[in-house]
């Protein structure tokens, strides 16, 4: 293969600022890790928060003690 196929203009790897090649497969792909990190974190301290609050207060929402965990995962 010829090097100058390697970086053909219609080749959807662009170079980026530090000079790699990064394809927009490759940016989407981050896209989507970062935004499953970030719903991680958000089900991890929205059980925290639940873990906190009394009884009485998640029997107002309709959960109980046991429920907390179960539901925010199955989201």
């Amino acid at each position: 293969m010829r090097t100058s196929a390697l970086f053909h203009p219609s080749s959807r790897a662009q170079r980026n600022a530090s000079g790699h090649f990064a394809s927009r497969r490759d940016a989407s792909l981050l896209s989507i890790c970062l935004a499953a990190v970030n719903a991680h974190l958000q089900r991890q301290k929205d059980q925290r928060h639940l873990e906190r609050l009394p009884d009485y207060l998640l029997k107002d929402i309709g959960l109980s003690r046991r429920d907390v965990c179960r539901h925010l995962w199955k989201l």
